[in-house]
């Protein structure tokens, strides 16, 4: 009997001939987990700050030349678990600090459509149960699904599908299965997205993070009734969303 199993393998991430990271993650979609890594750590600004990227899946490596030196902020050689985030909250005083300006509003009958998507486009769940998914959205509903053992790869893997369709991400959120540790508001921080949503719930620490940059973060989001923690102007009642045309 073949009993189904997630697939967890250590990739390397080599940023201008240094090791950066090795991630313990699924090994799909590493070119954009690699992006999304870096502009979600403030490593880059967009796709531009790219001159090298490679992938390569049999070395289990990927291979990124900037345009600049790293930010002496990020330390090398770490390894990121599939449990575990990028980083920590002392490392990234420059991101705690920056402050969100998003068009994106949201209500709860739309995130509960997002949410009924992102499932049902998450294959490797449906697999095997054994995975988190991650969606970037925008006022039209999800625009693309990553799925990945670790709850920060997927938001890494959805960050650098924003950064290759050189979206605004003034105009995404981004919703997931995952708890809301404090390195995940720090990513969509460091993107500039403005609206965070999970099924589960936010720390108390990503909740600070999150009021002090004036982004809305919202746990349960795949419930009727969710609960908005933090930037609740961003988010809709019913009869507001009726009222002006959006979701």
């Amino acid at each position: 009997m073949d009993l189904p199993v997630s697939e967890e393998q250590p990739v390397d991430l080599m940023v201008n001939q240094n090791r950066l990271a090795t991630f313990m993650c699924t090994p799909a979609d590493l070119e954009e987990l690699a992006v999304g890594h870096l502009w979600g750590r403030g490593a880059i600004s967009s796709i531009d700050d790219v001159h090298i990227l490679g992938a390569c899946d049999e070395m289990r490596i990927v291979t990124v030349q900037l345009a600049h030196e790293l930010p002496d902020s990020l330390p090398l050689d770490q390894i990121l678990s599939s449990a575990c985030g990028s980083g920590g909250y002392s490392e990234d005083e420059e991101l705690v600090r920056r402050q969100i300006s998003s068009t994106l509003n949201v209500s709860g009958r739309f995130l509960q459509e997002c949410f009924a998507e992102m499932h049902r486009r998450a294959h490797m769940y449906q697999d095997t149960g054994g995975v988190h998914s991650a969606a970037l959205i925008d006022r039209s509903g999800v625009l693309d699904v990553k799925e990945d053992v670790g709850r920060h790869n997927a938001i890494d893997k959805a960050l650098g599908f924003c950064l290759f369709r050189s979206l605004k991400p003034s105009d995404c959120g981004l919703i997931t299965t995952g708890r809301l540790s404090s390195d995940m508001v720090l990513k969509a921080l460091g993107a500039g997205i403005g609206v965070l949503a999970t099924r589960s719930i936010p720390t108390s620490l990503a909740l600070e993070i999150a009021e002090t940059g004036d982004l809305t973060l919202i746990g349960r989001g795949h419930m009727r009734d969710p609960h908005v923690y933090a930037g609740a102007h961003r988010f809709l009642t019913e009869q507001d969303a009726r009222h002006i045309g959006s979701p």
